[in-house]
């Protein structure tokens, strides 16, 4: 069945739709989760790109947010949102311009792994008479940015000390290549080695004198895997507020989690049983594969171009006629809000809100 037919005279196609009341249940589900584990939240907005998300779940306890690149902190800072921290590393005097005047605004914390990114930092900061906040990453098996290991973390560790200008924040570590690991065994293990890689980190440099005030990791797929208060004081999750495909179908996150966002599509062409829907690469994601259709798991997608995809209808099922919607379960939500400016919030049979997705573009 479609339930958002009520829809059809208010929103235009493509469309990110939002089911208000699940959203909020995810939230809520993942607050509870930490509040109960005592570890901090600090949830990631790379997902939503959305100050109202981002409210919400600071309202709900999250201690600070995470966001990819300078440009999404920029668009949750100007949305009065924070602490912020911007999980990469900032590079070059443009950015450093931006990250100075973010710092005049909002509580912001940028990430260093080598050496270079630090003496950057400590340049800025005297010149502009200011103090900066500074995490280390640690890489912990994702083979991406991030000190290699112990000895390097503590040596960024001592360089950040010493400088006057920089505040040492803490340590992060983000094990993505567990995250993306769909067996749970093999996910598990590669989530506990790199959250120990990081504890390891992390004593040696408390071993010589220096305080680690924040140990951070974890994403949706690993939020509860390996997650020990000894190593870790907070995780960084993304998905779970929306949720996705892909997400759905990993059995430690799926009882927790349920899908809140869909792309609504309109049938533009149908010919025997092959339908063409409104939506193509420009519109949702496909690199976690192709969307499905809720609602209607026999019709199998078989083609996607720019701005049409490709679909067929089972047998002894009706075939969608031209005109008629389809709700698409976005298989990775984190490109799909990228493509759009706004998200369509509903509560049963009621349009309640527009939401701007203003970190979406935000690439810099």
């Amino acid at each position: 069945m479609n339930s958002v037919g009520f829809l059809n005279d208010f929103v235009d196609t493509p469309a990110l739709l939002i089911n208000e009341p699940v959203l909020q249940k995810n939230l809520k589900t993942m607050a509870a989760y930490c509040k109960n584990t005592g570890i901090a939240l600090r949830p990631h907005t790379k997902t939503h790109k959305c100050p109202e998300i981002a409210r919400r779940q600071l309202d709900l306890g999250a201690i600070g947010l995470v966001c990819a690149k300078l440009g999404e902190a920029e668009a949750m800072a100007e949305a009065g949102l924070g602490p912020l921290l911007v999980a990469n590393q900032v590079i070059g005097p443009l950015k450093m311009k931006r990250l100075l005047k973010l710092n005049d605004q909002v509580d912001i914390s940028v990430c260093v792994g080598r050496v270079e990114h630090v003496e950057e930092l400590i340049r800025t900061a005297e010149g502009a008479n200011t103090i900066l906040s500074v995490f280390i990453e640690l890489e912990v098996g994702m083979q991406r940015c991030g000190a290699a290991g112990p000895v390097a973390a503590l040596d960024l560790a001592k360089k950040i000390s010493d400088a006057p200008r920089l505040e040492f924040r803490g340590v992060m570590g983000y094990e993505g290549h567990a995250v993306g690991t769909k067996d749970l065994v093999a996910r598990h293990h590669k989530a506990e080695t790199a959250h120990h890689e990081l504890a390891l980190a992390v004593a040696m440099i408390r071993e010589n004198g220096i305080e680690v005030p924040v140990v951070s990791a974890a994403g949706t797929g690993t939020f509860n895997l390996g997650v020990d208060r000894d190593e870790l004081t907070e995780i960084q999750p993304g998905s779970y507020c929306l949720m996705d495909s892909d997400y759905h179908g990993y059995e430690n996150v799926c009882d927790h989690f349920e899908l809140a966002c869909t792309v609504l599509a309109t049938v533009i062409d149908q010919v025997d049983r092959r339908i063409v829907l409104d939506v193509g690469l420009k519109s949702i994601a496909t690199d976690q594969g192709l969307p499905v259709t809720r609602w209607r798991e026999d019709i199998i997608p078989f083609e996607i171009h720019e701005e049409h995809y490709c679909m067929e209808a089972g047998e002894d099922n009706p075939v969608p006629r031209v005109g008629d919607r389809l709700e698409l379960l976005p298989s990775h939500i984190c490109a799909t809000a990228n493509l759009y400016d706004e998200f369509h919030v509903f509560r049963e049979q009621s349009l309640i809100a527009r939401w701007p997705i203003t970190g979406r573009g935000r690439y810099t």
